[in-house]
C-alpha cells in the first residue's frame, strides 16, 4: 500500500473542501450584498409609490378646488357674498392696523417704564451732599414720580382701549370666518 498517495489524496480533498468553503463564503457575501441592494431598491420603489400617491392626491385636490371655484362663480348671490367678503376683509385690515397700534403703544410703554426705572435708580443712588440737595432731590423725585404716574396712567388707558379693539378684532375675525364657511358650505351643497 502506498501511503503517500493516500495522503496526497486526503490533502487534495482537504484543499478542495477549503476551496469550496471559501467559494461558499464568497457566495454568501454576494448574496448578502444583493439582499441589501434589493432592500434599497424596494425602499426606493415604496418612496416613489408614495410620492406618486401624494402627487395624485394633490392633482385631485386641484381639480376639486377648481370645481368648487366654478360652482361659486356660477351660484346665485355670488356677487353679494363677494361684496360681504370684501367688506369683512376691509374691516379686518382696519382692525389689524389698530392691533399694530396697540403693539406699538405697549412697546412704548415698556420703554417708558424702563426709562423711568433708570431715572428712579439715578435719583436713589445720587450722591447728595447736604440737606438742601436732599430736599431738592426728594422734590425732583416726587415730580418725576408724578409725571411717570400720569404718563403710565395715560398709556394704561390707551392700552385698555387697544385691548378692547383687539377683542373686537377677534370677534370680527370669527364672524368673517363663520360667514365664509357658511358661504362655502352653501355653495358646495
Amino acid at each position: 500500500m502506498n501511503f503517500g498517495n493516500i495522503q496526497d489524496s486526503d490533502s487534495g480533498t482537504i484543499r478542495k473542501i477549503k476551496q469550496l468553503i471559501d467559494e461558499s463564503d464568497q457566495m454568501k457575501d454576494e448574496v448578502e450584498k444583493y439582499k441589501e441592494l434589493l432592500n434599497k431598491k424596494e425602499l426606493e420603489i415604496k418612496k416613489l409609490e408614495q410620492f406618486e400617491r401624494q402627487r395624485t392626491a394633490v392633482d385631485e385636490m386641484s381639480v376639486i378646488k377648481d370645481e368648487i371655484g366654478f360652482q361659486l362663480m356660477n351660484s346665485d348671490g355670488h356677487l353679494k357674498r363677494d361684496e360681504e367678503v370684501k367688506k369683512l376683509k376691509t374691516e379686518i385690515a382696519e382692525l389689524l392696523a389698530e392691533r399694530e397700534d396697540v403693539v406699538i403703544l405697549n412697546e412704548n410703554l415698556l420703554k417708558l417704564k424702563s426709562e423711568n426705572e433708570k431715572l428712579i435708580n439715578q435719583l436713589r443712588y445720587s450722591n447728595v451732599q447736604d440737606s438742601s440737595d436732599i430736599r431738592d432731590s426728594g422734590q425732583m423725585r416726587s415730580d418725576v414720580e408724578q409725571r411717570m404716574t400720569d404718563e403710565i396712567s395715560q398709556k394704561w388707558q390707551s392700552t385698555e382701549i387697544s385691548e378692547i379693539s383687539e377683542r373686537r378684532l377677534r370677534g370680527m375675525n370669527k364672524i368673517f370666518f363663520d360667514t365664509l364657511c357658511s358661504i362655502l358650505n352653501n355653495n358646495v351643497i
